[in-house]
């Protein structure tokens, strides 16, 4: 049986690898999607890396110079590699693609995990193939979470680092224990009833509807929005089941765990952080939706993106008062301790300092501003000036209601990014006759 079973496979695999090697020689362009497997230190403490390669081929039916057909995937490899240095993932795909005689001046498109951070290697490795490829451009992969790409490179910022390492630890303590969440539930059911009582909640269909407390690992597929804005808003509700556990007669480890988190959500950081990315987020956060559609329109897609960058820029620019106002009564509110702004700032370690400066130009500068700035240039790396063009170039091929987004100047457009891919100059001058041609006869 075994023997049998050993050779249907090898048959399977021979008759597989005939017919992609038939697809690599029919058609020679493609493009490679590479990321790192969804791997989350919290479930694989040993995090090891690992690559994946997608090659993409359209299958032609000529028409005059319009073409027919449809996507074919393949899967090719998945290969560990020893680090994650752009130099190394470069190597690897190309010993992939060679190995399987592909030729690395055929990549006609990048596109990486929604959850790396552009601004690191896989930035390197995209200029590293368009160094090489010229016609290789970068596209943000929709179907990736956009919103874990801006949280995963907030998060090279050590407050906002430590911010979101807090916010695990009390999603680990309350969110994985039913009991716990249905104690915060009747907490929070009872503050919003004591503001009925007050006067301080109107009511009304859709309004004060329960909020909970996502359980872990949820953040990763969902959004990382919805979560803070709950944080935000019950939050008083937390602290006092994070005080109820810390004087239970519980395990001691989850009581010391309580406490230590207690005191984090306390402190004017974690609330800080709490308000800024909930703005920033806030502001992306119809994006990061309208990317995971299927029948997404590509040029509402790409107004979106520059309405986000707009909005971004504008909370740098005019949002550090309205943030610090908002922040102070937070705090207020819920008897969080505000340092004096114009002391000078200590991080609490550092035995040499350089020139100081005090609580106000820290959290403004080195926070605020250095966070936003982080969130545009992410932003800036995956929808830059060229792939943006070319994704407005490509929706004017959309059929939908006879090709009403049909635009022949765009066209010309992008064929001039791919002019080395003509023969002849006379072949790109025709290019216009026959697009017109093609348009008429659809």
């Amino acid at each position: 049986m075994k023997q049998i079973q050993e050779c249907l496979y090898s048959s399977f695999l021979e008759r597989v690898k005939k017919t992609i090697k038939e697809d690599n020689e029919q058609h020679k362009h493609m493009r490679v999607d590479s990321s790192s497997l969804p791997v989350d230190p919290a479930e694989c403490p040993t995090m090891e890396y690992y690559y994946t390669s997608h090659v993409m081929f359209l299958v032609k039916k000529t028409i005059g110079i319009s073409i027919e057909g449809e996507v074919v995937e393949r899967f090719v490899v998945l290969r560990h590699v020893s680090d994650t240095l752009a130099l190394t993932l470069k190597e690897t795909i190309y010993d992939m693609l060679s190995k399987r005689n592909l030729s690395n001046t055929s990549i006609r498109g990048q596109g990486y995990d929604g959850a790396s951070n552009m601004s690191g290697a896989f930035n390197g490795l995209k200029t590293l193939i368009m160094n090489e490829t010229k016609f290789a451009y970068f596209t943000h992969c929709f179907v990736h979470q956009l919103q874990l790409a801006l949280v995963f490179v907030a998060q090279n910022h050590t407050k906002v680092n430590d911010f979101f390492d807090a916010v695990s630890r009390l999603l680990n303590i309350i969110g994985s224990s039913y009991k716990r969440r249905d104690n915060l539930r009747i907490k929070q059911a009872n503050k919003v009833m004591e503001a009925f009582v007050e006067g301080e909640l109107e009511s009304g269909t859709g309004l004060n509807q329960e909020v909970g407390i996502k359980r872990p690992y949820d953040t990763r597929w969902g959004s990382h929005f919805s979560s803070l804005l709950d944080i935000k808003n019950i939050y008083s509700s937390i602290c006092e089941v994070l005080e109820d556990l810390g004087k239970a007669n519980s395990d001691r480890d989850r009581k010391v765990e309580a406490i230590r988190i207690l005191r984090l959500l306390k402190s004017f950081d974690f609330v800080f952080c709490l308000r800024l990315m909930v703005d920033i987020l806030g502001v992306t956060n119809h994006l990061n939706t309208i990317l995971q559609r299927k029948d997404q329109d590509i040029i509402n897609v790409m107004n979106q993106v520059s309405s986000s960058k707009k909005a971004i820029q504008e909370i740098r620019d005019v949002g550090w008062e309205p943030l610090l106002g908002n922040v102070t009564l937070f705090c207020k509110k819920h008897d969080v301790r505000i340092g004096d702004m114009e002391d000078e700032y200590y991080d609490g370690f550092s035995c040499r300092r350089g020139s100081p400066v005090n609580n106000l130009h820290h959290y403004h500068v080195d926070v605020f501003k250095a966070v936003c700035d982080m969130q545009l240039q992410e932003l800036n790396h995956r929808f830059n000036e060229a792939n943006t063009e070319l994704l407005l170039c490509i929706a004017c091929l959309c059929p939908r209601e006879s090709f009403k987004a049909f635009d022949l100047d765009k066209l010309m457009e992008m064929a001039t990014l791919y002019r080395e891919e003509f023969q002849t100059e006379y072949d790109f001058q025709v290019l216009e006759v026959e697009l017109k041609n093609y348009i008429n006869d659809v």
